[in-house]
């Protein structure tokens, strides 16, 4: 176990290449050094090459105590991504969690909480107020990526001014979980609000003399815009509005919610919303769309109830 500590250092350097986000590489770090630290303490210490299923099970089940199935599930995947990188670099011949399923997930036992149409107009419009000029083109622009394409804040974050295709109308968006790229074609409501929006951002730029800027959306000093700074600036946009209990990754959930009532098929909204399995789009499948409506027009019942009417059964 001499030099597991270096092998984590090299799989984070490994993660940041493929940019994967900031947020993500330390929840797969803490997570690896805890398996690390607890194989420490065991004896007989076993040496790194010697780790096999036995030893991962017994720490999942020794950390998965009381712990929520897609707590444990996140902890197994950590894992598994870690081990698959000590494969690449020859220290194990194979990842014994790679054929070893992970905890089975409902994905119907939780419905994700998305906004309502009202609640979308109402902070969208709250976007428009904030007080520094940069924000009321910079907000609308940010809300409209969110909403209409569904990205997580980490994506919004990676974003460049070179993402931005003007010709074609898409954006290039880099995954802040797994650094796959995307090709996203852009509505007129989103193409509208950047052509707004950059001009103010040059002129911003331009005023504080930085030259070298390349994020596509920057705080008022010209800086790259946070995570923390976006959730807080929309924090007060939905206070503004009157939304309780709000978070930013709602309206990647009202996305997704949006498109399946439209009768947008799950494949594509798996592809706009750049999940890597088509498990965690189906979490979405709550929504009453029109091909679940034309569905249940087709139950027997609906026939017999037409039958029983027309006989005068309902006397």
């Amino acid at each position: 176990m001499k030099q597991y500590d270096a092998l984590v250092e090299a799989y984070s350097k490994r993660c940041e290449i493929r940019n994967i986000s900031a947020a993500t590489i330390y929840t797969r770090r803490r997570e690896i050094e805890k398996f690390g630290l607890w194989v420490k303490r065991k004896r007989p210490r076993p040496r790194l090459e010697d780790i096999n299923a036995e030893i991962i099970l017994d720490y999942l089940r020794a950390v998965g105590t009381f712990k929520a199935k897609s707590t444990v599930y996140g902890k197994f995947t950590n894992l598994r991504c870690f081990f698959d990188f000590l494969v690449e670099e020859n220290i194990w011949k194979k990842n014994p969690l790679k054929w070893i399923p992970g905890p089975k997930i409902n994905v119907d036992s939780h419905i994700p909480k998305s906004l309502g149409q009202s609640d979308v107009e109402r902070l969208f419009e709250a976007c428009f107020k904030a007080k520094e000029p940069i924000f009321q083109y910079s907000l609308p622009a940010i809300f409209l990526t969110l909403y209409s394409l569904g990205l997580r804040r980490g994506e919004v974050l990676g974003l460049t001014i070179d993402c931005w295709d003007k010709k074609e109308k898409t954006l290039k968006i880099t995954s802040s979980k797994s650094g796959r790229e995307r090709l996203m074609p852009v509505p007129e409501s989103l193409e509208r609000a950047l052509d707004a929006f950059l001009p103010i951002r040059q002129n911003l730029l331009n005023k504080n003399q930085i030259f070298d800027q390349r994020s596509l959306f920057i705080n008022r000093f010209g800086e790259s815009l946070s995570g923390h700074a976006i959730s807080k600036h929309f924090g007060k946009c939905a206070e503004k509005a009157g939304i309780k209990k709000f978070t930013l990754h709602q309206l990647r959930h009202t996305c997704a919610t949006n498109l399946l009532s439209k009768g947008v098929p799950v494949v594509e909204v798996k592809m706009v919303l750049g999940h890597a399995c088509l498990d965690t789009t189906l979490r979405y499948t709550h929504v009453a769309g029109p091909e679940r409506w034309a569905a249940i027009q087709k139950h027997p019942l609906n026939e017999f109830f037409n039958q029983a009417i027309g006989g005068d059964v309902c006397h």
